[in-house]
């Protein structure tokens, strides 16, 4: 969030009416984040500080918009987003009890396929039961989710399908969850 902060503080003109004034970021949604600008104290128009408006910051490429009157918390609602169709997965698979979707997840879905097979098989090695948590993508390829199936499988790396964060350059969304939902089904 420091970076929308800094995008905004970063658009202002260099001129007295600016110094001091403090900046706060508030996630809108996964592809907004609305700007507070306040005057510091004997600052802004009329030299009595307070609100200077707000600006929205726009990802995954940091653009601002233009100041809006008003604060963050007093805007009015982004209209949401459009309802797209449910996934379509093959009649075979619908009944499986592995299967987990794009929709199951919504923003925090974090494979680039819009579904999943998630198995999970138990094992012994040196005597130490371990659980082996991989996934069936929808082109057939086996994807090792945890380490253990990595180490222990012939399944593939996930790195192919592994969705990137929009929140952070450089890391992948979190696949915490489907590795939670595949050792449930050990």
């Amino acid at each position: 969030m420091r970076r929308d902060e800094q995008a905004v503080k970063a658009d202002l003109p260099d001129a007295p009416i600016w110094k001091g004034m403090k900046f706060e970021g508030v996630v809108v949604d996964d592809t907004t984040v609305c700007v507070d600008r306040t005057y510091a104290e004997g600052a802004g128009l009329q030299g009595k500080g307070g609100n200077a408006g707000y600006v929205l910051v726009q990802f995954p490429d940091v653009t601002t918009g233009q100041p809006q009157d008003g604060k963050c918390a007093s805007r009015p609602p982004a209209p949401g987003p459009e309802k797209s169709d449910p996934i379509q997965v093959p009649a075979a698979l619908a009944d499986n009890p592995g299967l987990v979707t794009r929709d199951d997840l919504g923003s925090d879905w974090p494979l680039t396929t819009d579904y999943a097979i998630l198995s999970c098989v138990p094992t012994t090695v040196a005597d130490t039961e371990l659980f082996l948590a991989t996934l069936i993508a929808p082109d057939g390829t086996e994807y090792a989710l945890n380490g253990t199936a990595k180490a222990h499988t012939d399944a593939a790396d996930i790195e192919p399908i592994w969705a990137k964060s929009p929140d952070m350059d450089g890391t992948k969304v979190s696949i915490g969850p489907l590795i939670r939902q595949a050792l449930a089904l050990c």
